[in-house]
């Protein structure tokens, strides 16, 4: 990924290994903005086998590089060189010779390679027996270091690898350690932990441990890259810190001396109203700590209404105004250096925010003393303007040195810390939390239903038995109310209803259902000459017509009137947009099927009407069973069907129809 803000976009830059240009030249586009990341794909960049340096070379700036990834792509095509110069080499003195080995090199289509070996560096000039040949001698070597690189060639393409010949006493080279951080003459405070952290290696083994020291007395020790250690409690006064790494061989070697000093905390804070320009709300709070020759001097605004806030520091003599960094919420601090204890410093603190400024007074501070006020309960608000002059350690404080547990604003017997409610009203009754308690019966909703389908005309009704300023929420809406509110006009359904106290935290919440008006539903049957039927929604009474003349109006659920074939029979009831149940008396309301669904036979019954013909369809339209019965009964053998859905078409002397027949 990769952006550039600048209008004429940024780079070039490049790839190269081991010294070669192995991409062409990559510009980046302006982008519109320096994090407005985009992507740039290089292909075909060539790699050979083996260990390489890959770099990237910048040409021009102009561009940022968030993320590179690299993907394999395919092969090559052709067949490179591979250099290979063998493991590193150790020499035990006195012995000045060694043999290199570059046997290992290869290269698939080449069977005869040219090599050359060179010397890169090292503490004496190595002697060659033939620098051209496969694996030559070499001598005149001293204690110390040696790299040489191998470069093999094909004709066409080349490789290099290099190696190391150590020339030791022992067969061993120490390994080499260094302190990173912390810093030298780094100041903490007392308490403070103190990391300490090292890097370490081995050139002809592997470090088995960095030990950690203060003086003499060591500290503590890592086994693991990266190496490091806290250390807890240190004394007061000035330390000097080293690490010792130790190899697999036992070699070892010391860092360099790191000095530093644990300070005891010297700190004074104060609060205050007052004003040099602006006002201020609530107060403010003023720090200033001693570490070693620095002040680190903290302001706090203990405003609430303040929004945008920054902090500038200011020197009263001579006159210096210096932006504070942001610590957090209304916090700002600086760290202010090279002051010699005894010096007395007097800063203020300027707070800018949206609509104005507030400056504090200035506060003067003998650098490396604590204030000379007593403060006997440690809330930071001195004995001679703390008003709350117990609080409980740790509890924050305002200007005046009280915390929330000392404090009731709103007179309702439960302290600031643990009222959930601040604003309640003068003489209501609270909870433990400061809430506002009402009956449980001050609240009532009544629920009217729809009247007719699709009126949407549902009715919420609350009503309340103490008067103060509530506020409905049904749907999103909020409605205002302080007694009685009806809401009109709701669709059926379920709705939640919360109901709160305007400048309160009192809400309580219902759940209630519009029922929805139903059409008429029910079920009919016909047997032997009789309609029964049986009503499962709609209003009484319920009017029966037959051929569109009224034949009954009761208020029972269930009832039965005479029918022959053909007769129309409709069924109302008391409201008329609850619609009909209609139906037309047929000869098919007569058959009786039992058992349906069976395991074996169907019987089918009529009322005296001969059946001429019966035949069984499955779901696919096959024709499974044709009967000719010539009776009004009829038994059809399913035992032999599969089970499954099947259609029986029936026809007698008065029409002919299908019913469905299931077998398990």
């Amino acid at each position: 990924r990769c952006a550039s803000g600048n209008s004429n976009g940024g780079g070039p830059f490049y790839f190269e290994i081991d010294g070669t240009k192995i991409s062409p030249d990559i510009s980046v586009a302006d982008s519109g903005d320096w994090d407005a990341w985009t992507s740039q794909t290089v292909s075909n960049v060539e790699l050979n086998e083996g260990v390489h340096i890959l770099r990237l070379v910048v040409v021009n700036g102009e561009f940022n590089l968030g993320k590179m990834t690299f993907t394999y792509n395919s092969a090559l095509g052709y067949f490179p060189p591979v250099a290979h110069a063998g493991s590193n080499v150790s020499v035990i003195l006195p012995a000045t010779t060694a043999t290199l080995d570059g046997s290992q090199s290869s290269d698939a289509d080449t069977a005869v390679l040219q090599y050359n070996w060179e010397q890169i560096y090292g503490p004496s000039v190595i002697a060659f027996s033939d620098n051209t040949a496969e694996s030559p001698d070499i001598s005149n070597l001293e204690e110390g270091i040696y790299k040489v690189k191998l470069t093999v060639d094909d004709g066409t393409y080349s490789s290099t690898s290099s190696v190391l010949v150590i020339v030791t006493e022992t067969g061993n080279t120490n390994p080499t350690v260094s302190i990173t951080s912390p810093a030298n003459n780094t100041d903490y405070k007392e308490g403070e932990d103190i990391t300490i952290t090292a890097t370490a290696s081995d050139l002809d083994g592997a470090v088995a441990r960095v030990e950690f020291y203060d003086g003499t007395t060591k500290l503590g020790e890592d086994t693991t890259q990266p190496y490091s250690y806290v250390w807890s409690g240190a004394a007061i006064g000035d330390h000097q810190i080293h690490a010792k790494a130790i190899d697999d061989s036992n070699g070892e070697s010391t860092s360099q001396t790191i000095n530093v000093s644990v300070n005891e905390v010297n700190i004074c804070t104060q609060t205050g109203t007052t004003a040099l320009q602006g006002s201020f709300s609530t107060g403010y709070k003023s720090t200033f700590e001693t570490v070693g020759t620095n002040v680190i001097v903290t302001f706090e605004l203990l405003d609430t209404d303040k929004e945008g806030v920054v902090a500038y520091l200011w020197k009263e003599s001579p006159f210096e105004e210096t932006a504070m960094d942001h610590v957090s919420g209304l916090t700002f601090s600086k760290t202010l250096s090279g002051f010699t204890n005894g010096e007395t410093i007097s800063y203020a603190c300027k707070f800018a925010f949206a609509g104005g400024m507030a400056v504090t007074k200035y506060f003067s501070y003998e650098v490396g003393s604590n204030c000379n006020v007593s403060d006997d309960d440690n809330d930071g608000v001195t004995n001679d303007v703390d008003q709350c002059p117990d609080t409980p350690a740790g509890e924050m404080v305002n200007a005046n040195g009280c915390s929330d547990s000392q404090l009731d604003d709103d007179n309702d017997g439960v302290t600031n810390d643990v009222d959930q409610c601040p604003d309640t009203p003068d003489g209501s009754v609270v909870n433990s939390d400061g809430c506002l308690v009402l009956p449980s019966d001050n609240l009532q909703l009544t629920v009217t239903g729809e009247s007719c389908p699709d009126q949407n005309n549902g009715q919420l009704v609350i009503e309340a038995a103490a008067i103060h300023n509530y506020v409905a929420t049904i749907n999103g809406t909020d409605h205002s109310f302080t007694n009685d509110l009806v809401i009109s006009d709701l669709s059926p359904g379920n709705y939640t209803v919360c109901i709160s106290i305007a400048a309160q935290q009192f809400e309580q919440c219902y759940q209630i259902t519009l029922a929805e008006s139903n059409p008429i539903t029910g079920k009919s049957s016909v047997k032997s000459g009789k309609a029964s039927i049986e009503i499962s929604t709609g209003t009484a009474p319920y009017s029966v017509y037959v051929n569109r003349e009224k034949v009954l109006e009761t208020n029972a659920k269930k009832f039965s009137v005479p029918v022959v074939y053909g007769d129309i029979l409709e069924v109302s009831t008391a409201a008329l947009c609850e619609g009909l149940i209609e139906r037309v008396i047929t000869w098919l309301d007569d058959i009786r099927v039992y058992p349906n669904p069976t395991k074996d036979n169907w019987i089918l019954k009529t009322q005296n009407i001969n059946i001429f013909s019966i035949k069984v369809f499955d779901i696919l339209g096959k024709n499974v069973i044709s009967l000719s019965p010539n009776k009004s009964e009829a038994v059809i053998e399913g035992a032999r069907l599969k089970t499954g859905v099947y259609f029986a078409e029936i026809e007698t002397i008065s029409g002919s129809g299908r019913i469905k027949l299931i077998k398990n």
